[in-house]
C-alpha cells in the first residue's frame, strides 16, 4: 500500500524548507488530502488550497448579510489545522513531473506570507492570484524549477513521475487521507463579536 498524502506531504516539507519565502509556513498545520475524480483528464481542477481562517486571520467573518465561523479542523493528532491543501487524483497523478511540482507550488503560494489561516491576497477584485494569472503562474514556476535545481533526494519525489496505473501496479493500493467539505457555520452576533472584535462595528 502506498500512502500519497504521506508522500505528498514530505514533497511539500522540502519545497518549504528549501524555497525562502515558504519558509515561515509550519506543515503541522496544513491537512494533506485526496479527492477522487471521475477520470485522468489533464483538464479541470487538480489541486486547491481551503484557508480555515479568515481575512487578517479573523476567526469569524459577516458576509451575505450573517455572521460566520470556520469549523474547526483537526488532524489525527487532534491538531486544530490552517489549512487543506487537497490534490484531485486521478488528474493529478497524470500530470507531467515539473507540472505536479508547480501545481504544489501554486497551492503552498496560495498561504498567506503571515502563516494565518488566510490567504496570500493581492490588490484588486481577484485578490487570489492579483490581476494577472499569467503573472502569477510565472511567479509559481520560478519557485518550483529553484527547487528542482537544487537536487532533491529523488527518494523525496520519485513518485511524482508515476501515474495512478504505475503506482497501483507496484504497490497494489494507493491510500491517501481524507477531510470532510469544509462548511461554514452561521453564528449569532455575540458569538461573532467575541471570535473577531472588530465584527462589533457591523450594522445589519
Amino acid at each position: 500500500m502506498f500512502n500519497y498524502t504521506d508522500a505528498l506531504s514530505v514533497v511539500c516539507r522540502d519545497i518549504c524548507a528549501k524555497t525562502q519565502i515558504f519558509q515561515r509556513y509550519d506543515l503541522d498545520y496544513v491537512g494533506l488530502a485526496c479527492r477522487r475524480t471521475r477520470d485522468a483528464e489533464p483538464t479541470g481542477v487538480f489541486a486547491s488550497l481551503t484557508p480555515l481562517r479568515f481575512e487578517g486571520g479573523a476567526l469569524a467573518t459577516w458576509r451575505r448579510g450573517a455572521f460566520w465561523k470556520a469549523p474547526d479542523v483537526v488532524d489525527a493528532n487532534g491538531r486544530k489545522l490552517l489549512y487543506i491543501l487537497t490534490v484531485y487524483i486521478p488528474r493529478f497523478m497524470a500530470l507531467p513531473l515539473n507540472d505536479k511540482i508547480q501545481t504544489l507550488t501554486h497551492e503552498l503560494y496560495h498561504v498567506a506570507p503571515d502563516f494565518n489561516g488566510d490567504v496570500r491576497r493581492f490588490g484588486g477584485k481577484n485578490y487570489a492570484h492579483g490581476s494577472s494569472r499569467k503573472k502569477y503562474d510565472a511567479i509559481v514556476a520560478k519557485y518550483a524549477d529553484a527547487w528542482l535545481k537544487q537536487d532533491p533526494d529523488p527518494r523525496i519525489w520519485g513518485f511524482l513521475q508515476n501515474d495512478a496505473e504505475e503506482l497501483t501496479r507496484r504497490y497494489g493500493k494507493i491510500s491517501y487521507a481524507r477531510f470532510p467539505a469544509i462548511k461554514l457555520i452561521k453564528i449569532d452576533r455575540e458569538e461573532a463579536v467575541r471570535l473577531n472584535p472588530s465584527l462589533a462595528e457591523v450594522k445589519k
